[in-house]
């Protein structure tokens, strides 16, 4: 093989997929990838766009070979989001049933599973460092767009990872996972960085703690990459893990202390975006708040000018300068040089300290009640330090031509135990009272629902658009 096959079939070599009926390697990938090429060409032409849907590592590392074989974009993407994509698309590849708006959009729906293996792939000379992932974000700056990142990129970042996560060897350990691949998090963690450690990859996602028990009684000392969501659904246990990586939302103190005596193990905990992979890190366990920039990342910070945000410190937006970033959406004059810089400018806000950074929260969620500048992130680990509940989002709203914030939020045992032996009402004004100890009176949320489970979206994170829904009902107290 030459060109970017000769560089892909390196970096897979010892490729190797476990499913319950048993393992699949790179020689079976390279197999089915051929079978789906003859299946997805008379429907493409170069350049275009064919959404990948796909929850299996297996599934998706065929049908990238396949679409690169063509000349065509992969579009790893949410079912929703792929509805967008269809104008621009020749096929669709899946291996699970579609919604209605997909199946029968006039878009052929390959079933990737049904299509068999064998035969060869044709010489194919593009660089692989150029071949194109495209993936869909909801923005940092808060508009839903398209990032397309070369598969050069990725691994350039893959490559960084060793020296965040502790000195840990990974090569032959199982890679187990409960995030999807649809978004950059679960692309670069549960496939890209695997298959470039030489790790084993479980093919489809771990679903419950059950399921995750299961496994590390069979393998020893696994890896998870897993995130907030999915641990705050935790009971009570131990497993054994070579590693426990987290994103999707910064871990809180409160959730840290229940987990510690599940994960025996190192955990790593992760911050980035779609458009710059890893942009910092920390080790969580060690009690640290201070974040730490990925290596060959700086932190560029953009003075917040709508407000004090600490006092005596450094604050405001973050912006990083990388060499993963193949995506800009700002400009940073650097004041020692007066040069202009490319920058990802993220919404997060931080503050500077001589040994790392600390998170603020993000821009779109720092608000301003009665003159004074308000982190919703801030309430929620408010709410979470109380004891009484377990998992909140807190969002703005206003009443009587006032400014409030308003709260959905997961009782813990002992909120609930609490709650059952009160009125509803004497227990909202007693969790008032206990949240006021750790934040401003003006902060303490005036409505309350009390949910099971908070809303989540596609990719784990917490749904806001429906927590203001549910806020602004008549169910709020």
């Amino acid at each position: 093989m030459t060109g970017a096959w000769a560089g892909l079939g390196e970096l897979l070599r010892g490729a190797v997929f476990l499913r319950p009926e048993g393992r699949l390697t790179a020689a079976d990938a390279w197999e089915h990838a051929a079978a789906l090429r003859r299946r997805l060409g008379p429907h493409c032409r170069p350049g275009m766009l064919i959404p990948v849907l796909q929850d299996s590592c297996f599934e998706i590392l065929a049908s990238l070979l396949a679409v690169w074989s063509l000349g065509c974009v992969p579009c790893l993407v949410t079912d929703s989001a792929a509805r967008g994509l269809l104008p621009e698309s020749g096929a669709v590849l899946a291996d699970h049933p579609l919604p209605s708006f997909l199946d029968g959009a006039g878009c052929p729906v390959i079933m990737t599973q049904e299509c068999g293996a064998g035969g060869e792939f044709p010489e194919f000379r593009t660089s692989m460092e150029d071949l194109p992932l495209l993936q869909c974000t909801s923005g940092s700056t808060g508009t839903p767009k398209t990032v397309v990142r070369s598969l050069g990129s990725f691994l350039r970042e893959a490559a960084i990872i060793p020296a965040i996560a502790g000195g840990i060897s990974l090569e032959g350990r199982l890679c187990c996972s409960t995030v999807p691949v649809f978004h950059a998090y679960g692309l670069m963690f549960r496939f890209i960085f695997p298959l470039w450690a030489g790790m084993i990859l479980l093919d489809r996602r771990v679903n419950h703690q059950e399921e995750l028990e299961g496994l590390t009684r069979i393998h020893r000392d696994p890896v998870l990459i897993t995130s907030p969501s999915f641990m705050r659904r935790l009971g009570p246990g131990r497993i054994d893990l070579a590693l426990a990586v987290s994103a999707g939302g910064m871990l809180p103190p409160e959730l840290l202390e229940r987990i510690r005596g599940y994960f025996a193990s190192p955990m790593l905990e992760i911050l980035g975006s779609t458009e710059t992979g890893v942009m910092a890190w920390r080790h969580p366990e060690t009690g640290t708040e201070l974040w730490h920039m990925a290596p060959d990342a700086r932190l560029l910070l953009e003075p917040e000018q709508d407000g004090e945000l600490a006092g005596g410190l450094p604050a405001g937006h973050m912006c990083v300068d990388s060499r993963h970033c193949e995506e800009h959406n700002a400009v940073f004059t650097d004041p020692a040089t007066g040069r202009e810089i490319p920058v990802f400018r993220s919404e997060d806000l931080v503050e500077l300290h001589s040994d790392g950074f600390r998170l603020l929260g993000r821009r779109s969620r720092i608000v301003k009640i009665e003159d004074k500048l308000i982190s919703l992130d801030s309430v929620e680990r408010a709410l979470c330090r109380t004891g009484l509940v377990s998992d909140a989002a807190v969002v703005s709203g206003s009443t009587d031509c006032r400014e409030i914030t308003a709260a959905c939020a997961v009782l813990s045992a002992h909120g609930r135990e609490l709650r059952d032996s009160m009125t509803p009402g004497r227990f909202a004004v007693a969790l008032r009272q206990a949240v006021r100890q750790y934040t401003e009176p003006v902060a303490v949320p005036r409505r309350l629902i009390f949910l099971d489970e908070l809303p989540r979206t596609p990719t784990g994170k917490t749904d806001y658009p429906r927590i203001r829904e549910l806020t602004s009902g008549e169910a709020a107290r």
